[in-house]
Order: C-alpha cells, then structure tokens, then sequence
C-alpha cells in the first residue's frame, strides 16, 4: 500500500491550511496503518514529495515553485513509488536531489523542536509568498487563452487539490512500462 502525501503534511504553510491538514491525516493514518500490519505481509508507505513542478497545481497555475524549498518531477516521484514498493520504505521524501532531501529531513526534525523557526523557514524559502500568489484568483487564470481554459483553472482552484497525485499516478505508469513491469 502506498499512499501519495506531501512534505506540507509535515509541517502546515500560511495559504494552504486544507490541503496540509489533510496530508497530515493521510501520514498519520498511513503511519498507523503500517503499524497494525506490521506482522502480515502487507507494507505500507508514504511518499511525501516537495513541489511538483512538471503536473499539478503549480503546472496548472504557473506558479514557480521557490527553488530552495526544493522540486520535484512527477517521474522522480513515482520512482520513489516503485522503491518504496520494493524496499518496503516506510516513507520517502523526494525532492529534487539527496542534498535537499537530507536537509528537508534535517529542517522537518528541527521545526518539530523550534516551531517558530519553521513559521520563518516558510518566509525565507518564499512558501508564504508562493502559496499567497497561488490563491490569489489572478495566478490561476494568468495563462489561460480562452474563456473555457480560465473556467477550467478557476475549476481546479476550487475543488481539485489532488491533481498532482493523478500526475504521479500516471507517470508511475510510464515507468512501469519502461521496466517492463507487469502493471
């Protein structure tokens, strides 16, 4: 069982209360899960990638992803997928290199002990402002052509969160195949 979170599950940004309240539920159920079956032949995991930027809510707004607060493709998560699968992982963090992962590791640790000096982390690597530009109605309709492609990104602002997991899914898919592994 794998289940696709995010690093705001781990640590909750200014603009983006709801989507990190229900990564959090999701790491925290899947944490409780893979203890109650420990003992059977089910593992389970938990993928917490950084900002996508190739699928998802910020490809659909045109939003940059700010470069320190690390990025991610949707192949590299869903390569992340597949290890998790078969080194039974009990979560991965991905992000764009193992540098920014150890220290995304190191500065999750610490923010749990220091929660304050996560609130300004979240200036410093310009997640507040990110996640501001991203609710701001303009960003999501700023390279929308036609009236039908602005519905469509105002569509997803509104009720579509999830999108960059979908992504994920699909390029798990690719991946599969180029392994010529049984899907």
């Amino acid at each position: 069982i794998v289940n696709i979170a995010s690093l705001a599950g781990k640590k909750g940004h200014p603009y983006d209360s709801a989507y990190a309240a229900s990564k959090a539920g999701l790491l925290m159920w899947n944490n409780s899960l893979r203890q109650e079956l420990i003992d059977s032949e089910l593992s389970v995991s938990v993928i917490c990638p950084g900002y996508v930027v190739d699928q998802g809510m910020l490809a659909d707004t045109g939003v940059n992803a700010p470069f320190l607060a690390g990025r991610s493709r949707a192949r590299t998560v869903a390569t992340a997928v597949l290890k998790s699968i078969i080194h039974r992982r009990a979560e991965v963090i991905v992000n764009q290199d193992p540098i920014t992962e150890a220290v995304t590791r190191g500065l999750v640790a610490l923010e749990q002990i220091f929660p304050r000096l996560a609130d300004l982390s979240n200036d410093w690597l310009g997640i507040t402002r990110l996640n501001k530009q991203r609710v701001t109605p303009s960003a999501f309709i700023k390279n929308a052509s036609t009236e039908k492609d602005r519905m469509k990104k105002i569509s997803f602002a509104i009720y579509d969160m999830g999108a960059g997991h979908r992504s994920t899914a699909n390029a798990l898919k690719d991946v599969i195949e180029s392994r010529n592994l049984p899907w």
